[in-house]
C-alpha cells in the first residue's frame, strides 16, 4: 500500500542551523564569481550565505517559513542550540539583545579592554573544548554566523531579501534563478514527507533558468544512519521522476561524510 503523505508533517522537528558560508560554497558548489548571477537558498535559517553572495556582487534570497518575524525566527532556532539531546549550547551569549528583539541590552560578558577580551575568549574557548570537544569550534563557528545573519537580516538595505514562505510553493516566478541550493531543509526535513518533497523538488526546479543548477546537500543511498527507511524511499522515488523526465543529475561526493553527497540537477536547456 502506498505511503500516505501528511502536509507538512516535518515542520515540528525542523531545527534551524547556521552553517557557514565556507561550508556552503564548498558543499554546494557556488562558483567562485558570482557576479550577476541570481541564487535562491530554500530553507536558508540563519545562515549568512545570502549576505555573502549579495556583498560578492550576486543577487540571492533566502526563503524560509520562520521569516514571518524576527520573533519567530529566534524562538524556532535557538533553542536547537540549548536543547541537551542536541548540543546545549549556550548561542546567545556573544549576541546584543537588541538583534534578537528583546528591549533590555545585554551588557554581560563584554570586556572592554582587549587584553581581558583576549584572556576571556582563551578561557572560554578552553571551556568550551572541555564540555563539548571536537564540536566546540563549530559551534562557536555557529554563533558567529547567527550574529551575522541577524545583523543584516535586520538592515533596511535587505527588504526582500529574507522571504517567508514554503518550500512547496515559493514565491518566485518561473526560470528566474541561476542557480537553487538547499542545505539540510529538503533533504533531512521535508524528505520525511513524500508528497511535500516532491512538490518542493518540482518548484526548485520550476524557478530554475534552463541550463541551471539545482544542489540538494546532503544527500544519502543505501546504509546511511541520517535517512530512515521512508526518507529514502521518498529520495530513490524523486530520482526515478527525474529519470522519466530525462533531467540530468549527479550526485557528488561529499568530503568527511560517508555514504553520502550532494545531488546536482541540471534544468535541460
Amino acid at each position: 500500500m502506498p505511503e500516505k503523505s501528511s502536509s507538512h508533517s516535518y515542520i515540528k522537528d525542523i531545527y534551524g542551523s547556521a552553517a557557514t558560508f565556507e561550508y556552503v560554497a564548498q558543499t554546494v558548489g557556488i562558483p567562485k564569481d558570482v557576479k550577476g548571477l541570481f541564487f535562491v537558498d530554500i530553507g536558508s535559517s540563519v545562515s549568512p550565505v545570502v549576505k555573502r553572495l549579495n556583498e560578492m556582487g550576486g543577487y540571492a534570497i533566502g526563503i524560509d517559513y520562520k521569516y514571518t518575524s524576527l520573533k519567530t525566527l529566534v524562538t524556532s532556532v535557538e533553542p536547537s542550540f540549548t536543547n541537551p539531546n542536541r548540543w546545549n549550547f549556550p548561542i546567545t551569549r556573544h549576541i546584543p539583545s537588541y538583534l534578537r528583539g528583546e528591549t533590555k541590552q545585554d551588557n554581560s560578558n563584554k570586556p572592554s579592554n582587549p587584553l581581558t577580551r583576549l584572556l576571556y575568549w582563551i578561557v572560554e574557548s578552553k571551556n568550551d573544548y572541555a564540555t563539548w570537544g571536537d564540536r566546540a569550534s563549530y559551534l562557536r563557528q555557529s554563533e558567529r554566523a547567527y550574529k551575522e545573519f541577524l545583523i543584516d537580516y535586520q538592515s533596511k538595505s535587505r527588504q526582500g531579501i529574507y522571504v517567508a514562505g514554503r518550500s512547496e510553493r515559493l514565491p518566485l516566478t518561473d526560470d528566474i534563478a541561476d542557480m537553487v541550493y538547499s542545505v539540510a531543509s529538503l533533504s533531512i526535513f521535508v524528505i520525511r514527507d513524500r508528497q511535500s518533497f516532491i512538490d518542493s523538488m518540482q518548484e526548485a526546479i520550476r524557478i530554475t533558468k534552463p541550463g541551471g543548477l539545482i544542489a540538494i546537500d546532503p544527500w544519502f543511498t543505501q546504509d546511511n544512519q541520517v535517512w530512515t527507511p521512508t526518507m529514502l524511499n521518498n529520495g530513490e522515488n524523486f530520482l526515478s521522476l527525474l529519470d522519466s523526465k530525462k533531467i540530468p543529475y549527479q550526485i557528488s561526493p561529499k568530503l568527511q561524510r560517508e555514504n553520502g553527497g550532494c545531488l546536482h540537477i541540471q534544468k535541460p536547456e
